[in-house]
């Protein structure tokens, strides 16, 4: 019987020393960033970018590098600058779309232009 229980302890003790992140389906790392709003510029555009940042994780580095980012946006192909990516010194309204609700927005995009904003890290929690 003494032997049975060795053999199982050494189970449980090889079990242990599995790091969280190596389990699957446990999150250990915090959201990047968020989606928020939509055909917004969220605040003062701190930095832009033409080319270059034209996805939601390439705006998200250049945001990043910048202490004075809050969130960005990325222009997308419905209109116009296509790919374009601007960092604003504000978080951007969560829920709101520019275009359908201007009053939503600090500043909305022109009708022809559209952009998805996300903001820096996990969404807020409402308390």
């Amino acid at each position: 019987a003494n032997s049975y229980a060795k053999g199982n302890s050494a189970v449980f003790e090889e079990f242990k020393e599995i790091p969280k992140s190596k389990l699957p389906g446990v999150a250990t790392a915090q959201a990047k960033f968020t989606r928020a709003s939509s055909n917004c510029n969220c605040g003062r555009r701190v930095e832009t970018y033409a080319t270059g940042k034209e996805t939601a994780d390439k705006c998200y580095d250049a945001c990043k590098g910048n202490d004075q980012c809050k969130s960005f946006a990325v222009w997308t192909s419905q209109g116009g600058s296509t790919g374009y990516c601007g960092l604003f010194d504000k978080s951007c309204p969560v829920g709101a779309d520019g275009h359908s609700a201007p009053n939503a927005c600090p500043v909305p995009t022109v009708s022809n232009y559209f952009n998805i904003g996300y903001n820096m890290g996990a969404p807020a929690v409402v308390q």
